[in-house]
């Protein structure tokens, strides 16, 4: 089950109701509430998937003849990843808020 439908859940609402609401008139805080959970979340996730490129990971290689190699750094794939989707970057252009 997904936040949303735990979020509806815990107030006896439907998941389809939490999303139509959000397009509702006079319901502009709730929509406003909404995005900013969003952010919020999205901002933890990035914090978490950088802390991870730049802490580093361990890599662990088997050969088909069995040897085993294994190397640590940082992950510039997932640094690249992080980059591109940033939530530092406005939905409408898709350009960073910082430029």
């Amino acid at each position: 089950m997904g936040s949303v439908a735990k979020a509806a859940q815990a107030v006896g609402k439907g998941k389809t109701s939490a999303y139509a609401l959000r397009t509702v008139p006079g319901a502009e805080g709730f929509a406003a509430a909404w995005d900013t959970a969003v952010a919020w979340g999205q901002d933890r996730v990035y914090d978490v998937a950088m802390s991870a490129a730049f802490d580093g990971v361990t890599t662990i290689r088997i050969a088909r003849g069995g040897a085993v190699t294994v190397g640590s750094g940082p992950d510039m794939k997932m640094i690249n990843a992080a980059f591109r989707e940033s939530p530092h970057t406005t939905p409408q252009t898709g350009q960073s808020e910082r430029s």
